[in-house]
């Protein structure tokens, strides 16, 4: 008949009969949003033991760098160059547990693997609500996602080293590692935000 409208079909494949469009199939869960990908490539890569260890080596030596006070320049980009090799280490990862007592090394697993699950999760839940957060709140959602994560993960990792009660993390020494978790989350944080705000300004633009 002219002008009917044609019925919606359904078809499994090319050698299937096609029936009426199925409603009652359940949508398909979207995967990991382009945020979540670049940050788990990162963690990889920086996080690794090479990488990790190489990291903190690098910034032991600049700590122990003392420049004269009249070297006016050189001393914020030191500082700034320590902060983010403090950063770019803190989510480190390692499988292969230590011949010594391994309560520091749970605890650091540990805490990347909050941080990157509860990070994941909020990447995901922002990526759910829609292609990307309205602009002006664009940035603050990339950095408050991975300060949330570097938060939890922090926490998590102290909480290991006070469950396991291990002499060499009790008393100041405890809270002298639990304000370096924290710290270097927060550096971590922000380069993570960095990163995460700078590919979704990307996709934004090439999608005008």
């Amino acid at each position: 008949m002219a002008g009917a409208v044609p019925t919606p079909r359904c078809c499994d494949g090319p050698w299937t009969r096609c029936r009426p469009a199925c409603s009652h199939r359940r949508p398909r869960r979207p995967g990991l949003p382009g945020t979540a990908r670049y940050l788990l490539l990162g963690v990889l890569a920086v996080g690794n033991p090479w990488a990790a260890e190489t990291l903190y080596q690098a910034h032991v030596d600049l700590a122990g760098v003392h420049l004269p006070p009249t070297d006016g320049y050189l001393a914020p980009l030191l500082v700034v160059v320590t902060a983010v090799l403090v950063g770019l280490a803190w989510p480190a990862w390692d499988p292969q547990p230590p011949p010594d007592p391994a309560g520091y090394w749970l605890a650091g697993n540990l805490r990347t693997l909050v941080f990157l699950a509860v990070t994941v999760w909020l990447l995901r839940r922002l990526a759910a609500a829609g292609p990307v957060p309205p602009g002006p709140w664009r940035t603050p959602a990339m950095f408050a996602a991975p300060l949330a994560g570097a938060v939890a993960g922090a926490l998590g990792g102290a909480a290991v080293q006070v469950g396991l009660g291990e002499p060499a993390v009790t008393g100041r020494a405890l809270l002298q590692a639990t304000l370096s978790f924290s710290s270097g989350g927060l550096l971590c944080a922000v380069l993570a935000g960095t990163l995460l705000a700078l590919v979704v300004a990307r996709s934004a633009g090439s999608g005008r």
